[in-house]
């Protein structure tokens, strides 16, 4: 048991399945065990209790505000963990490929995010890599497909599939499944992080630079591929949000009096990018459960900045000399149209 735990379980706690779902499953049936163990009058081995205790940092981590485990592969978006205890750090990059981020514990207020990078699907995995996810004041907002059931059919094999994430697709390009994504930049300050990924999943380099403002609630994202490639980002909004106009580069969605806005620039310029579509795609809300999600599709370009501000229906936004500002609800901020210089 301890050699295979040893197997399973990396040093930073994170379960080479990928799904936190089944680092909570193993974390219950690990405890099972001990017990077992202790109960039959034998010493507990001091590694195989270490690894399942370095499994806590992993599901409290992938833990959102709300209470339930973010539904990463194979993880129903309703799980929610029981006796796992909060960590001390707020940022976490576990490097068996996930970001995870929060401006507090136990506030279910508090924005959060997650990435996904690292090796190759495998077991409960999901060509999720450059996914994220999304918190901020309080509620949800991008959100992942997510797991339907283990049912043979083409329902599920799409929610395991990129287009089911928020992820860059690269147009007329075949997918290669099993990629490995490297992170290849990180750097988290207090209320700001901005991670750098990239992978060559469709057969070109694909990179994804991600900023996230936790305090003012900004996300900003830069998705880019080679001259000659052309991508389509993807951004699957919490199904409580409706888009309510598409225009001049921005999408506004609404839930009630509360507003979210996405918009798209061009990198270069700043200019605002026109010729988004917005559908509805199902996605899994848990287990054989399903809801409409509102999808936003970015026209086909080589490269795309892309603003979730949440909070407001209109943000202003003024760029000059490559940078941009954001007037969010929490105030201005200001960053490189590049976001990774």
């Amino acid at each position: 048991m301890t050699a295979s735990a040893l197997v399973a379980i990396d040093e930073q706690g994170a379960l080479h399945e990928q799904a936190p779902r089944y680092g909570l499953y193993v974390h219950r049936r690990l405890g099972a065990a001990l017990e077992t163990i202790a109960a039959c009058g034998i010493e507990v081995p001091p590694g195989l209790a270490a690894r399942r205790a370095s499994l806590e940092s992993y599901i409290a981590h992938a833990t959102q505000p709300d209470g339930r485990l973010v539904p990463i592969g194979d993880s129903p978006a309703d799980v929610r963990p029981t006796g796992i205890p909060a960590r001390r750090e707020t940022v976490k990059v576990f490097d068996a490929g996930y970001v995870f981020a929060r401006t507090a514990w136990d506030d279910p207020a508090s924005a959060y995010c997650s990435i996904r990078f690292g090796p190759g699907r495998r077991l409960h995995g999901h060509e999720d890599h450059l996914g994220l996810t999304y918190h901020a004041r309080g509620r949800a907002v991008l959100v992942e497909a997510g797991f339907h059931s283990y049912e043979r059919m083409p329902y599920q094999r799409w929610t395991a599939s990129p287009e089911a994430h928020n992820v860059p697709v690269v147009v007329g390009a075949t997918f290669r499944e099993g990629t490995a994504t490297h992170l290849v930049s990180a750097s988290v300050e207090p209320g700001r992080q901005r991670f750098r990924l990239t992978d060559d999943a469709y057969g070109v380099r694909r990179t994804r630079s991600v900023l996230v403002c936790h305090g003012t609630d900004l996300m900003a994202v830069l998705d880019e591929v080679p001259a000659g490639s052309a991508l389509r980002s993807l951004w699957h909004f919490d199904p409580s949000l409706t888009a309510i106009s598409v225009r001049d580069g921005r999408v506004v969605l609404a839930d009630g009096e509360r507003r979210v806005t996405l918009v798209q620039l061009h990198p270069a310029s700043g200019l605002p990018l026109d010729g988004q579509e917005v559908e509805l795609q199902e996605i899994a809300t848990g287990h054989l459960r399903t809801a409409w999600s509102a999808t936003v599709l970015s026209p086909a370009v080589r490269s795309v900045l892309t603003l979730i501000v949440p909070g407001t229906g209109d943000p202003g936004i003024t760029c000059s000399g490559g940078h941009v500002t954001v007037h969010t609800p929490g105030g201005p901020v200001s960053f490189p149209l590049s976001l990774d210089r």
